[in-house]
């Protein structure tokens, strides 16, 4: 009964993934990602690098739709289907595509979002004994008014985002370059 069960979610899932290849080619980021993330669930039961493999594709079009918060879901995703197993051991390729996934993350202004998974790899891979990683993110830093424009407080923030919060009045503060 096993292999029939096995079966039938590895048939839904390629359907899952037949639909989601056409929304990716149709513009429509988000439904696809949402089909990569049912048919990564579908997978997982079955083979965790399947399933790390559909969360990227996910990731990949969240990003595409601007959802940087599924994205990081997805991310978070991936890099729990590779502790499942010894994924992560000695340098690899799982270990480059989480940090393309840092990377994309950083590249799109979403710096605390990337941040955060950088520290979810780093804090895993210390519990295999593994060394954490370090990037050297090279990008522009954005100028701020020196005062908010609401309320007239100081703006510290230095940094790649392009906007940042004011301390006081909490307003948004759009960097000047």
């Amino acid at each position: 009964m096993g292999s029939v069960q096995k079966f039938i979610r590895e048939r839904q899932a390629d359907r899952l993934g037949d639909r989601a290849r056409d929304l990716k080619y149709s513009d429509r980021f988000a439904e696809a990602a949402a089909l990569y993330t049912e048919q990564a669930e579908i997978a997982l039961e079955d083979n965790e690098l399947i399933a790390a493999d559909d969360y990227e594709d996910a990731f990949e079009m969240w990003m595409k739709a601007g959802d940087f918060a599924n994205a990081l879901k997805s991310a978070e995703a991936t890099l729990h289907c590779y502790t499942l197993g010894d994924w992560l051991k000695g340098e690899n390729d799982y270990i480059d595509g989480l940090l393309k996934m840092v990377n994309s993350l950083h590249t799109a202004d979403q710096v605390d979002e990337a941040d955060q998974l950088l520290n979810k790899i780093n804090d895993y891979l210390r519990t295999i004994d593994e060394k954490p990683i370090t990037i050297t993110v090279i990008g522009t830093e954005h100028r701020f008014p020196a005062k908010c424009p609401e309320c007239g407080a100081a703006i510290t923030y230095h940094g790649l985002k392009s906007e940042t919060s004011c301390p006081y009045c909490n307003c948004v503060v759009q960097a000047i370059d």
